[in-house]
């Protein structure tokens, strides 16, 4: 019962978290650099708020790669290059859909 919860409860708060990203990309491709900004920060602190679960739940490489995703659109966005900084979000978007497909429950995980 509770990898179904699990994996119900990882596809949540990475929806949030991608759908954040998401913004964010479209807001720096357009030039918004302070709205791309705003949503970034909502997607880092919904991450964060979720940080001790995903660190006992994911694979450490997965959630490397999350951490270092969200490093990189920071990183950009503090260097003024908005297109960098949707093209590392858009990656964290992958990178955590990847990460609930994963952990989704299939029979040969159960058997």
């Amino acid at each position: 019962m509770f990898s179904v919860w699990n994996t119900h409860h990882i596809a949540l708060v990475t929806d949030s978290i991608s759908a954040e990203l998401t913004l964010s990309a479209e807001r720096a491709e357009s030039g918004d650099v302070a709205s791309a900004e705003a949503h970034a920060r909502r997607a880092k602190d919904i991450w964060d708020s979720h940080r001790v679960y995903f660190e006992s739940v994911l694979r450490h490489t997965e959630f490397d790669t999350v951490c270092e995703d969200f490093y990189n659109v920071e990183e950009k966005l503090l260097d003024g290059d908005e297109a960098k900084v949707a093209l590392y979000a858009n990656h964290a978007v992958e990178h955590l859909k990847a990460v609930a497909d994963m952990e989704k429950v299939r029979i040969g995980t159960i058997f």
